[in-house]
């Protein structure tokens, strides 16, 4: 983007990794204008370049479909942007939007990242939040549950299950490193060491 003494900023188009395609400092993708071969006819036909639609996908990023040697192939516009404008030397995997807004895809609102950092951002701009108690999702294992009879009563797996039955995980957590005997009248057994 290039900017004049008046505020008016340029947008600037180059050529994507695509052949075939362009993207603009501002977040847009086109066809670069083109002949090509007609199929019934045979005939050299001109095709003007045009601005594509984009469309957001579930996540919230914007996506085009761009076709190359008769194969259509779905991109995310973020990365397109980023690939083409926004050196990448130390070969980061992933592209943040600065400001947190997904289809603000002008390549000044754009940096390469890692997993980590591409978190601790969403977090810090609230757009995520870390998981406590029972909405986390680490606790994998499936536990039994005894009563004070020694009775299995209940085989859950997961926090949310746990919760379901009335039983705080971390409690029951607890109870099956041995910092505490019973919970809600319960002993825990647990049946995998699986935690992801």
């Amino acid at each position: 983007t290039r900017s004049y003494g008046n505020g008016i900023k340029m947008n600037l188009w180059l050529k994507t990794s695509i052949e075939g395609y362009e993207v603009s400092s501002c977040g847009k993708v086109r066809s670069i204008p083109r002949y090509s071969l007609r199929k019934d006819t045979g005939t050299l036909v001109f095709q003007k370049g045009t601005i594509l639609i984009q469309v957001e996908d579930k996540n919230g990023y914007m996506r085009v479909c761009l076709c190359y040697q008769g194969k259509q192939t779905t991109h995310k516009v973020h990365r397109l942007i980023a690939q083409t404008f926004i050196p990448n030397p130390e070969n980061l995997p992933q592209v943040n939007h600065i400001d947190g807004v997904k289809n603000n895809n002008s390549k000044d609102n754009l940096e390469w990242v890692n997993n980590s950092d591409n978190q601790l951002h969403a977090i810090k701009l609230g757009l995520a939040k870390i998981k406590k108690g029972n909405e986390h999702g680490c606790f994998t294992g499936a536990v039994q549950a005894f009563d004070k009879e020694g009775n299995l009563k209940y085989t859950m797996s997961g926090n949310l299950e746990m919760k379901q039955f009335g039983f705080d995980y971390r409690l029951v957590s607890a109870c099956l490193v041995g910092k505490r005997k019973s919970h809600n009248g319960h002993t825990f057994k647990k049946l995998t060491k699986e935690i992801k």
